[in-house]
């Protein structure tokens, strides 16, 4: 029988001790990828899997495709959180904005 990939990804989570290590654990065993969660070959391998990413991401939230432009926000300053597919981090390049990452991590106390 195949292990549920909710409960598996959970269960890995759940050998790390702090909050933020399961929910890294848990993100790098079941990444958001707009792929059925009990695939095995979840992850995007070239052109065709990034274009299809991007696709299931438009049509899933129609509203973005539809009225929000990616460009207006070219000479703006962002603050990319790093959850989810990175798909929209792509769309503001495509929009003429370059992001930049930032090594800083957000702390409980901040």
């Amino acid at each position: 029988m195949v292990q549920n990939p909710y409960t598996a990804a959970r269960d890995l989570a759940e050998t790390t001790h702090d909050r933020q290590g399961r929910n890294r654990v848990w993100w790098e065993n079941l990444p958001m990828t707009y792929v059925e969660w009990d695939r095995e070959d979840r992850l995007p391998q070239g052109p065709e899997d990034f274009a299809a990413v991007e696709r299931a991401y438009l049509d899933l939230n129609p509203w973005i495709k539809e009225k929000f432009g990616f460009g207006a926000y070219r000479d703006r300053k962002m603050l990319t959180v790093g959850c989810g597919s990175g798909v929209e981090v792509y769309l503001f390049a495509k929009g003429g904005r370059s992001p930049r990452r930032s090594t800083s991590r957000i702390r409980p106390s901040a």
